[in-house]
Protein backbone atom coordinates (compact mmCIF):
# COMPACT_ATOMS: atom_id res chain seq x y z
CA UNK A 1 0.00 0.00 0.00
CA UNK A 2 1.68 3.25 -0.87
CA UNK A 3 2.59 5.31 1.76
CA UNK A 4 1.82 2.58 4.58
CA UNK A 5 4.91 0.78 4.91
CA UNK A 6 3.09 -2.03 6.91
CA UNK A 7 0.04 -2.32 4.68
CA UNK A 8 -2.20 -2.36 7.80
CA UNK A 9 -0.39 -4.91 9.42
CA UNK A 10 2.03 -4.79 12.62
CA UNK A 11 -0.05 -2.67 14.32
CA UNK A 12 -1.22 -2.63 17.84
CA UNK A 13 -3.69 -5.36 18.52
CA UNK A 14 -7.38 -4.00 18.19
CA UNK A 15 -6.20 -1.19 16.06
CA UNK A 16 -6.84 -3.20 12.73
CA UNK A 17 -8.45 -6.16 10.54
CA UNK A 18 -11.67 -7.28 12.15
CA UNK A 19 -13.27 -6.36 15.64
CA UNK A 20 -11.98 -9.16 18.21
CA UNK A 21 -14.26 -10.56 20.26
CA UNK A 22 -15.47 -8.97 23.67
CA UNK A 23 -14.00 -11.79 25.68
CA UNK A 24 -10.52 -11.41 23.85
CA UNK A 25 -7.60 -9.53 25.86
CA UNK A 26 -6.78 -6.72 23.04
CA UNK A 27 -2.86 -6.55 23.84
CA UNK A 28 -0.08 -9.14 25.88
CA UNK A 29 -1.59 -11.48 28.29
CA UNK A 30 -0.01 -10.81 31.84
CA UNK A 31 -1.88 -13.09 34.11
CA UNK A 32 -1.90 -16.23 34.21
CA UNK A 33 -5.71 -17.49 35.89
CA UNK A 34 -6.42 -21.03 35.58
CA UNK A 35 -10.02 -22.73 36.81
CA UNK A 36 -9.35 -26.30 37.54
CA UNK A 37 -12.52 -28.82 36.85
CA UNK A 38 -12.84 -29.65 40.04
CA UNK A 39 -12.16 -28.26 44.16
CA UNK A 40 -9.73 -31.61 44.89
CA UNK A 41 -7.88 -30.64 41.66
CA UNK A 42 -7.94 -26.16 42.65
CA UNK A 43 -6.38 -27.54 45.83
CA UNK A 44 -3.89 -30.12 44.41
CA UNK A 45 -2.86 -27.06 41.75
CA UNK A 46 -2.55 -24.58 44.44
CA UNK A 47 -0.28 -26.70 46.83
CA UNK A 48 2.29 -27.36 43.75
CA UNK A 49 2.04 -23.16 43.48
CA UNK A 50 2.37 -22.55 46.91
CA UNK A 51 5.65 -25.00 47.37
CA UNK A 52 6.98 -21.66 46.50
CA UNK A 53 7.17 -19.38 48.99
CA UNK A 54 7.29 -15.54 46.74
CA UNK A 55 3.99 -17.15 45.00
CA UNK A 56 2.53 -18.44 48.27
CA UNK A 57 2.74 -14.91 49.45
CA UNK A 58 1.21 -13.40 46.60
CA UNK A 59 -1.99 -15.71 46.52
CA UNK A 60 -5.29 -15.30 49.07
CA UNK A 61 -6.10 -17.81 51.11
CA UNK A 62 -6.86 -20.88 49.54
CA UNK A 63 -10.30 -21.24 50.56
CA UNK A 64 -11.23 -18.07 49.04
CA UNK A 65 -9.58 -19.15 46.06
CA UNK A 66 -11.36 -22.30 45.89
CA UNK A 67 -14.39 -20.13 46.49
CA UNK A 68 -13.51 -17.96 43.44
CA UNK A 69 -12.82 -20.83 41.15
CA UNK A 70 -9.65 -20.06 39.78
CA UNK A 71 -6.03 -18.56 41.19
CA UNK A 72 -5.15 -15.28 39.30
CA UNK A 73 -1.76 -14.42 39.63
CA UNK A 74 0.70 -12.13 37.62
CA UNK A 75 2.96 -13.59 35.06
CA UNK A 76 5.82 -10.94 36.48
CA UNK A 77 5.45 -12.36 39.97
CA UNK A 78 5.74 -16.42 38.69
CA UNK A 79 8.66 -15.00 36.76
CA UNK A 80 10.44 -13.01 39.81
CA UNK A 81 10.03 -16.01 41.97
CA UNK A 82 13.38 -18.71 41.23
CA UNK A 83 11.09 -21.79 41.04
CA UNK A 84 7.96 -19.85 39.73
CA UNK A 85 7.71 -21.04 36.08
CA UNK A 86 8.31 -24.63 36.95
CA UNK A 87 5.26 -24.61 39.48
CA UNK A 88 2.85 -23.58 37.13
CA UNK A 89 3.98 -25.94 34.74
CA UNK A 90 3.74 -28.98 37.32
CA UNK A 91 -0.04 -26.85 38.20
CA UNK A 92 -0.67 -27.29 34.59
CA UNK A 93 0.21 -30.77 34.36
CA UNK A 94 -1.77 -31.98 37.03
CA UNK A 95 -4.43 -30.13 35.40
CA UNK A 96 -4.16 -32.24 32.36
CA UNK A 97 -3.77 -35.65 33.32
CA UNK A 98 -7.13 -35.25 34.60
Amino acid sequence: MPGDRHGGFGERPGETDREQSPHRAPGRLNHWSVRAADETLARRMLDEVRRVPELDAAMPPTDDIVARGYVDLTLATIAEAPQGVEAVLRAIDLAAET
